[in-house]
């Protein structure tokens, strides 16, 4: 068995010369090793452990045009001035970078690399600071669910590989890319400021090249003569949680059934971008569309059905689907495997009840932030008649959340009393009834809250580390 393991690795070539059969040993991993480089580059740059953080404002900073107004149409729905925001000095997204690493190596013109190429990321985050979004980070490292596999230490989230080889005067390009899962929390005004703001500048892509590009999208340029010989791209996760605020409805009648997404809240969307290995492709351009080509009709064939689940109300029936699926599935499968059927059985109780437990107390929690916001707004409505109304912070009730089921009684407890207290001043101060009524309701709604997000936290270790990324904190 070892000798045939040997002859299949070794090819079999004719020697011309001679008119003979010859055995080159181990010929594939010579093949394989030539892509290794071992020549030593005359030019290196490195770049090692940089940390990167580019903070985006508002304005026209970038703007060609001197008749284009200062401040772009979307400001309105963002709540500010643009006038204000300078003043304040106020960033509305950061993107962050750190442990980068970049280097190129150049090689001299008599060996067979020509360049290499390598770029890395340890961590990437996009910093939502827009007044009128109570989500924390645009983007960042997707956190395994409780139970899955952890995070490789030190691994990066993004690495990007390009490697040029010569071919007969001719200079040909391995590439390779890989990302970690991702998380995306998207607030509609946060994504318009971020279009908006790269629509503007010509930093990316020059105002010819795109209209060009918006003409016909499938010409790559002239001028661009890369040849890849190989592109290979890891798979890619996406989950998505997405917060539109306003539709466009003069977009949507002129036939921009994108629009329609604004109508849908979505909370967890998952997307999967599956390995990509192309060869022999002209140019940038090219390499694009090819890719696009292969992604989009896997995801229309394969993908809405997740993508839709992240609907709420959709998600919940999917999630207990799921504990119902493994109730039947896991105990067929583990009699299968071993014929210990008590032992699937038990596997399958136990994720239908932690499924059916999580919906209820995440439907619980949900409903107790709901009562506790819709009370606020009443006490905030009444309080506009008789005194003079507190502006409140733009935080969601969903953050700063107990770590487990015993700090969320105490938090809860804390809530209950401090509701007590205000409605005793209120009282003793202002002898308005109504507010003295709903404040200890409003600290009872938050208690509930508190203790069943601990209760969540609790069955599910992961979710407070989640949470924080996703909600700002007060």
């Amino acid at each position: 068995m070892e000798r045939v393991e040997e002859i299949l690795l070794d090819t079999v070539t004719v020697n011309p010369s001679y008119h003979q059969l010859q055995i080159v040993p181990n010929y594939l991993d010579s093949l394989q090793a030539e892509t290794k480089i071992v020549e030593t580059p005359d030019v290196r740059i490195r770049i090692t452990d940089g940390n990167i953080s580019w903070k985006l404002y508002k304005g026209s900073d970038w703007s060609t045009d001197p008749t284009s107004p200062s401040e772009s149409s979307y400001s309105s729905s963002i709540g500010e001035s643009q006038a204000d925001d300078f003043a304040k000095h106020a960033y509305q997204v950061e993107i962050k970078l750190y442990k980068l690493e970049f280097e190129i190596e150049l090689y001299p013109i008599d060996t067979l690399i020509s360049k290499s190429i390598l770029f890395r990321v340890r961590d990437i985050e996009i910093i939502d600071n827009i007044k009128t979004s109570q989500w924390n980070k645009f983007l960042t490292y997707r956190i395994p669910d409780h139970g899955a596999k952890p995070r490789e230490t030190d691994s990066d989230m993004i690495s990007f590989t390009m490697i040029g080889h010569r071919n007969n005067q001719i200079e040909e390009f391995q590439l390779r890319f890989s990302l970690l899962p991702i998380q995306l929390h998207i607030d509609q005004d946060t994504l318009l400021f971020m279009v908006g703001f790269f629509a503007k500048s010509d930093l990316l892509v020059s105002p010819d090249l795109a209209r060009s590009i918006s003409s016909n999208p499938t010409i790559p340029s002239k001028n661009d003569n890369t040849f890849f010989q190989q592109c290979k791209i890891d798979p890619i996760s996406i989950q998505i949680d997405y917060k539109p605020k306003h539709v466009d409805y003069r977009s949507l009648k002129g036939g921009q059934v994108i629009e329609m997404i604004n109508f849908l809240h979505l909370d967890g969307s998952k997307l999967y971008l599956k390995r990509i290995h192309v060869n022999g492709v002209q140019g940038w351009g090219r390499l694009v569309n090819r890719v696009m080509g292969i992604w989009l009709p896997h995801v229309r064939e394969t993908q809405l059905s997740q993508l839709a689940s992240g609907v709420p109300g959709v998600k919940s029936l999917v999630n207990l689907g799921t504990g119902i699926k493994d109730l039947v599935i896991l105990p067929i499968e583990q009699f299968q495997k071993d014929g210990r059927l008590m032992r699937g059985l038990s596997k399958g109780t136990t994720s239908f009840l932690k499924a059916t437990t999580m919906e209820t107390v995440r439907l619980g929690s949900k409903l107790a932030n709901g009562a506790q916001t819709i009370l606020e707004q009443a006490e905030g409505m009444i309080k506009s008649k008789e005194m003079t109304d507190i502006p409140t912070q733009n935080i969601s009730k969903l953050s700063d959340q107990p770590k487990d089921i015993v700090q969320g009684l105490q938090m809860g407890f804390q809530s209950l009393n401090q509701g007590v207290q205000r409605a005793f001043q209120t009282n003793q101060s202002t002898r308005i009834v109504p507010i003295s009524a709903l404040q200890p309701v409003i600290g009872l709604t938050e208690a509930l809250a508190k203790t069943l997000v601990g209760i969540q936290n609790t069955l599910d270790h992961t979710q407070q580390s989640r949470m924080h990324n996703k909600y700002k904190s007060s």
